[in-house]
């Protein structure tokens, strides 16, 4: 952890120092670019933590989720920065029972799963989108985050739910989150799997029983 703080902080110093000596505002600008991308790994890393100890410190919370409500807060969370990446965020809910189970654990897995989405999208891709289905249904959530991104290995698949596994190089975070999802759904006694293809994107299925 130490390491994955320091490497980032250590670009920004130097990013600062050449900023000091630039002249052109071409190269200034790409400089800014590159400490705006480390503070981003910074901030990644930081809410990661905080999430994965409150959920070891934490108690499950039950109470009964609107799920059209629950998935409109988590995509303004993040609206901004799929703007900035133009891509396009499509939603469907189908919720016509009950559903109880911890909101705070649904949310996080959610916007894990969102904010990775936006992030390992193929820059040449002219129309980068992420999808997220919710169907409540039988006593059950099944939830689906699908890209149009930069896809992961099959090898990959299961050590993609380990702490600090990166699957790609792309890699912006500190490979906390998808450990914090698995960790979280076991909590919750749920599942999440993984299907996807290099260069055609990835399609997360969440399964969550009601309480």
């Amino acid at each position: 952890v130490t390491h994955d703080i320091r490497g980032p902080i250590v670009s920004m110093i130097g990013a600062l120092d050449l900023i000091k000596n630039a002249d052109d505002i071409g190269e200034i600008k790409q400089i800014v670019s590159l400490m705006e991308e480390s503070a981003d790994k910074v901030t990644d890393l930081i809410e990661n933590i905080h999430a994965y100890y409150s959920l070891k410190r934490g108690n499950i919370n039950i109470e009964e989720i609107d799920f059209e409500s629950l998935i409109s807060q988590v995509v303004s969370l993040h609206k901004v920065h799929a703007a900035l990446q133009q891509v396009r965020i499509d939603t469907s809910v189908k919720q016509e029972e009950t559903f109880r189970s911890d909101k705070v654990i649904i949310q996080l897995v959610i916007n894990n799963l969102l904010s990775n989405a936006i992030k390992y999208q193929l820059r040449k891709e002219r129309d980068k989108f992420v999808s997220i289905s919710v169907v409540i249904e039988k006593g059950k959530a099944v939830i689906e985050v699908k890209d149009n991104g930069i896809g992961i290995e099959e090898e990959h698949f299961e050590n993609i739910f380990k702490m600090f596994f990166r699957a790609t190089k792309e890699s912006t975070g500190a490979g906390f989150g998808l450990y914090n999802v698995k960790d979280a759904l076991e909590k919750l006694q749920g599942s999440i799997s993984v299907t996807s293809k290099i260069a055609e994107g990835a399609k997360f299925k969440v399964i969550i029983p009601t309480k």
